[in-house]
């Protein structure tokens, strides 16, 4: 489907597509907010990341971080605040939910 009129003027499709566009762009700009934060506050650790599929397994172990859990919890009750205030919090916890699952 046509995203633009002949005039140049954006189509009912076009008119989702530049939101979807500008949606994603401003939750781009969020997680960079919320992991400049996570990195100040000095709660990631390095992680081992191992993918298999059937008998194929490989390890990856340069450039994988996660939350560290306890790190986050003795953070400074002002740091919680800051960290919920820019929406953080949300990403943080699903992310550590997200560790339990295996695939």
């Amino acid at each position: 489907k046509r995203i633009l009129n002949d005039d140049m003027t954006p189509t009912e499709q076009g008119k989702h597509v530049f939101d979807f566009i500008n949606e994603v762009y401003s939750k781009i700009e969020d997680a960079k907010v919320v992991t400049k934060l996570i990195d100040k506050y000095n709660i990631l650790k390095s992680a081992t990341l191992e993918l298999s599929q059937g008998e194929q397994k490989d390890t990856l172990k340069n450039g994988i971080y996660i939350v560290d859990e306890i790190a986050l919890n003795k953070l400074e009750s002002r740091k919680i605040k800051q960290l919920a205030t820019k929406g953080a919090l949300p990403m943080i916890y699903a992310h550590l939910f997200s560790l339990s699952n295996r695939y």
